[in-house]
């Protein structure tokens, strides 16, 4: 079982975000994938929101996909 004490790392959040966008095609899709607004995603890009552990692991497995054409 993964420990997200030892492995959630939300000042990596832009950076994972960005990541999955690429792989998504665009921030909207992304949004509808992870089950999120845009606007919501750009207050975490923002630092208003934080990122929550379970984001994290859905931002992660996206961005490790291969980008969409």
């Amino acid at each position: 079982m993964i420990d997200a004490r030892v492995n959630y790392t939300p000042e990596k959040a832009g950076e994972l975000i960005r990541q999955a966008e690429k792989a998504a095609g665009s921030k909207t899709v992304l949004a509808e994938r992870v089950g999120m607004t845009r606007q919501y995603l750009n207050a975490i890009l923002r630092g208003d929101k934080k990122m929550s552990y379970g984001l994290q692991v859905m931002l992660e497995c996206i961005g490790n996909e291969q980008p969409r054409q």
